[in-house]
């Protein structure tokens, strides 16, 4: 059994499905939250973050301190990383979903994210990439408009786009900078002690949101409701916690290419997720005609972005 086990914590492409059950959860729950209590996006995220981090701080004090002096020396860096991805993508993402936006919708346009980080690579690292990854991209670009204008030429022409799509393509923007800067994540940073650093800088710069949030906009966390308390337990164990660790191991035994190809899988996660939850609450929410159009586009565009030559 404990043979088993250790083969299971091995295989990527079982790790990498546990983070995206955990990332699914994270859409599809936050819009269940969302559609039945009312929680500001802003108290969401900071009480995400603040709690994540006060948990990681109690597992890993022992590696944290022994990577303190290196986390000091590069803390423009992590600042950096904490920023686009624990506050860009998290808080633009739940912004985007108050807005309206269903969840296969987000996972969809989620698949961007190969586009923007082949973007960056390519104009601020200077990464060369051949006719077929400039195909992958126009592939993959055209997918995810496809989704972003719901399938409208109407709507394309008029470049009209919901609040809620614009919010989702900045949370896509921002982690794909993220993704794409990984690169300049320390040498001999221990997993955790990264974790960390991350949700410092991202819990330094939504503490002012929340100020704000808070005093000037009057809201609170419903701390009443209890499936606020419960929500917020799971995308602080799942998505915040668990996600990061399972891609961290799945990309340390297989390099970045399988879990950048599985993202991919990620909106059928979701609608798969999305489908069960709408059988017993009032969620109904689903993949549409332009969702799949999008992602027989996106799919193979991602594979020609991999190949790069």
């Amino acid at each position: 059994m404990h043979t088993i086990i250790a083969r299971l914590g091995h295989t990527p492409t079982l790790l990498f499905s546990g983070a995206l059950v955990c990332w699914a959860g994270n859409a599809v729950f936050t819009r269940l939250l969302l559609v039945n209590i009312d929680v500001s996006p802003i108290q969401l995220s900071f009480w995400r973050t603040l709690v994540g981090f006060a948990v990681v701080t109690l597992l890993a004090i022992t590696q944290i301190r022994q990577d303190w002096q290196l986390m000091w020396r590069h803390w423009h860096v992590l600042a950096f990383l904490g920023i686009t991805s624990m506050v860009a993508y998290n808080l633009l993402l739940y912004f985007g979903l108050s807005s309206g936006e269903e969840a296969p919708a987000a996972a969809t346009i989620n698949n961007l994210f190969p586009v923007v980080i082949i973007g960056v690579s390519v104009l601020v690292f200077r990464e060369k990439i051949g006719p077929l990854g400039w195909l992958g991209v126009a592939l993959a670009l055209l997918g995810g408009l496809i989704t972003a204008f719901e399938g409208s030429l109407e709507n394309a022409l008029a470049f009209r786009l919901s609040t809620g799509k614009v919010w989702i393509l900045g949370a896509v923007f921002g982690y794909g900078l993220y993704m794409a800067c990984l690169r300049l994540r320390p040498d001999g940073l221990g997993q955790y002690s990264f974790l960390w650093s991350l949700l410092f800088w991202a819990l330094i710069f939504v503490s002012f949101l929340w100020l704000w949030d808070t005093l000037s906009r009057q809201n609170q966390f419903p701390w009443h409701e209890p499936g606020a308390v419960v929500h917020l337990t799971y995308i602080v164990l799942a998505p915040t916690l668990a996600a990061p660790l399972l891609v961290n191991q799945a990309i340390r035994i297989a390099g970045p290419k399988t879990p950048a190809l599985m993202m991919n899988l990620l909106p059928f996660f979701v609608a798969a997720l999305a489908t069960l939850v709408s059988l017993v609450t009032d969620l109904d929410e689903r993949l549409a005609w332009y969702h799949w159009l999008s992602l027989s586009l996106i799919i193979p565009g991602t594979i020609l972005i991999q190949r790069k030559k």
